[in-house]
């Protein structure tokens, strides 16, 4: 697929995607363009712009696309699209089973955006985020989320609010650093993560999904 037959300037490639229907949804620090494998064929998408960082897919079938320079689209077909700005940085984004889009930011921002009331709602705190740059969120067959930046993957259960922490600091985490948007979900929703010098296999579970209960401290040594 060379987009330079497409476009005069395509840009160079940011983040791929593949929807239901089989057609391939690349997105460049100069637009977005979709490649039909049936008919072997590649178009640009004129009606979005800008440095796209994220592509996803509702269960209504709509098109998903987020950019670094603040703009959420909606796509309904290569020519119909709504577009919103709301000023964000935006590095990473994915869909739970309910419609809900999750986005991360360049600032380290997680953030729960409803697509039919326009709802923008910061969770960074609620999911133990410390300010490092976002560069994937992939939900899971649980509709839990997994939060990729540069040393550490977070899970989080949007329904009680649970979350763990995996660093590279870990003994048992064989990477030194995760790689910008290099992660897979494969079939049967296990989630490879790629980082240096190899990469990781996560297979969901439903751990996260007891009740977290408060916990009083108790001081035994100082």
């Amino acid at each position: 697929i060379n987009l330079s037959h497409t476009a005069p300037n395509p840009g160079s490639i940011r983040t791929l995607y593949e929807d239901r229907t089989g057609n391939l949804w690349i997105g460049t620090d100069n637009g977005l363009f979709m490649y039909s494998a049936k008919d072997n064929v590649s178009m640009p998408i004129h009606s979005v712009g800008g440095r796209v960082s994220a592509i996803t897919q509702t269960t209504d079938g709509m098109i998903w696309i987020c950019t670094e320079d603040g703009y959420l689209y909606k796509l309904k077909s290569p020519e119909e699209r709504e577009s919103f700005y709301i000023k964000k940085d935006f590095m990473a984004m994915d869909a739970t089973s309910d419609g809900v889009l999750w986005l991360g930011t360049k600032q380290g921002n997680v953030y729960r955006y409803l697509s039919d009331t326009g709802e923008l709602t910061d969770y960074s705190a609620s999911t133990g985020m410390t300010g490092s740059t976002i560069y994937k969120i992939v939900a899971d067959m649980h509709n839990h989320l997994w939060i990729g930046s540069n040393q550490k993957l977070t899970e989080f259960n949007p329904r009680n609010g649970a979350y763990r922490n995996y660093l590279t600091s870990d003994e048992e985490l064989i990477l030194n650093r995760f790689l910008p948007r290099s992660a897979y979900k494969n079939q049967h929703g296990i989630i490879y993560w790629g980082g240096i010098p190899g990469f990781i296999s996560v297979t969901p579970s439903q751990r996260l999904e007891s009740i977290p209960q408060n916990v009083k401290v108790h001081i035994t040594n100082i």
